[in-house]
C-alpha cells in the first residue's frame, strides 16, 4: 500500500485471488441453513453488527459522494467461496476489515462496479 493507504489495482486483484484460502477453517456447504449453524442470539448479534457497519458505510459514502445512500435491514446467510463468487462476478470493489479483538473473523463490503 502506498503512503496514502490506497490499494493499487494489483493489490485488489491479489486480495480477490486469495480470498477464502484459509485452509484450517473448512467452508460450510452451499446449502447450509443459518438456523442449523448459528443460534438465534448469534444471528441477532451478527445482524446488529452488519447494521452498524453498513449504516456507518452509508453515512461515509454520503459524506464523500454528496448523494443519499439507502440501505436495507440486514439479512443473514451462509455461503461458501464458490457460491459467493457465482453470485457476485468480478469486477468487484472489496473492502475487508479484520476483527482484532473480541471476536474472530472478517467483515467484507462488496460493491459492484456500477455501484
Amino acid at each position: 500500500m502506498s503512503d496514502n493507504n490506497i490499494m493499487s489495482q494489483e493489490q485488489i486483484e491479489e486480495l480477490l485471488r486469495n480470498a477464502g484460502q484459509v485452509e484450517d477453517t473448512p467452508a460450510p456447504p452451499a446449502n447450509l441453513d443459518v438456523d442449523t449453524y448459528l443460534t438465534q442470539d448469534e444471528q441477532d448479534a451478527l445482524g446488529e453488527m452488519g447494521n452498524i457497519c453498513m449504516g456507518t458505510a452509508a453515512t461515509t459514502m454520503y459524506t464523500l459522494l454528496g448523494k443519499k445512500v439507502m440501505i436495507t435491514t440486514p439479512s443473514l446467510s451462509i455461503h461458501n467461496r464458490e457460491t459467493l463468487a457465482a453470485e457476485h462476478p468480478l469486477p468487484l470493489v472489496v473492502v475487508e476489515v479484520q476483527y482484532t479483538e473480541g471476536i474472530s473473523g472478517n467483515n467484507l463490503l462488496l460493491l459492484k462496479e456500477y455501484d
